[in-house]
């Protein structure tokens, strides 16, 4: 994450009550995630990657609770499926097509319109809350 992104995930997960989270236990983001759950006492569930290359030791042993790896989607989706609240920091600022963020953002419009997610937080790399509200 950036720093701006960084910033404000940690704003929002401060904001909320949560008690658990589940993150993708991947390199990069999901380890400063993992790491502010670990600080702020949540309770941690891993979903790690299917290719071991990108999976974050840190953040695999930092979880409480971890599942089997998965095929990305299949993990991503899962992930979307059992979250109340989404927070979203990717690399680009604009939606793509292609990556695994973006398609787990997709997968997680779809679920606000189906009212299945109560919340989605998606940052662009300057810490704005991006108006995903206009790509529905």
């Amino acid at each position: 994450m950036s720093r701006a992104q960084y910033e404000c995930v940690s704003r929002i997960l401060g904001g909320l009550d949560v008690a658990s989270a589940h993150m993708g236990c991947c390199v990069g983001a999901d380890e400063e995630f993992a790491t502010m759950c670990s600080v702020t006492g949540v309770f941690l569930i891993g979903h790690p990657p299917e290719w071991p290359i990108f999976l974050s030791k840190f953040a695999r042993k930092i979880c409480d609770e971890l599942y089997e790896p998965e095929p990305y989607m299949a993990r991503n989706r899962k992930i979307v499926s059992v979250s109340q609240v989404m927070i979203a920091a990717p690399y680009e600022s604009k939606p793509q097509q292609r990556g695994g963020t973006w398609a787990t953002i997709r997968m997680a419009l779809q679920a606000r319109k189906r009212r299945e997610l109560e919340f989605l937080y998606v940052m662009d790399r300057d810490g704005n809350l991006m108006d995903y509200e206009r790509w529905m």
